[in-house]
């Protein structure tokens, strides 16, 4: 709660409706099993301690490429806004409200896509862009959320 406004910050990823089985297409539920299942593996803990038995350079260029190529994936092939009904953070952020777990603002990133949406006459979901075309971020002034921009002029 920040000035009296209950905000709900993450970074998006993982975030989905408990119904998405049911609300979202075959070829997007494919993909949120396929994180589902990677996530696992990333937060193994024994997989976790037989990474760092790794020398750090290996296992940090291997990171470093992987987050090179999803990148690349992502320039090359943008997933845009899929409408309020498709998109996986608003049906989130709608199925809190639902059960009651009200907040005046839900901020994320992830999809990295610029959305400013009212949820209802007390709630609004935000997603941030990027960072690296769109230079986009969420600022409380006071009680009032505004998506706001970096002059990418004088980034540098």
């Amino acid at each position: 709660v920040i000035n009296g406004k209950k905000l709900f910050l993450a970074h998006g990823d993982g975030l989905v409706p408990s119904n998405y089985l049911q609300q979202l297409p075959q070829k997007v539920q494919k993909k949120i099993r396929q994180f589902i299942f990677l996530r696992a593996v990333f937060h193994n803990p024994i997989l976790q301690c037989l990474f760092r038995l790794i020398p750090p350079a290996l296992g940090n260029a291997f990171g470093y490429e992987w987050a090179k190529n999803s990148r690349l994936k992502e320039l090359a092939r943008p997933c845009p806004y899929k409408g309020e009904e498709k998109e996986e953070l608003v049906l989130f952020a709608k199925e809190q409200e639902q059960k009651g777990n009200h907040h005046d603002y839900y901020i994320f990133g992830h999809r990295h896509i610029e959305l400013d949406l009212m949820l209802s006459r007390d709630s609004r979901i935000l997603i941030l862009g990027d960072c690296w075309q769109q230079f986009t971020y969420a600022k409380l002034d006071g009680t009032t959320m505004t998506m706001e921009r970096i002059d990418n002029e004088n980034l540098f």
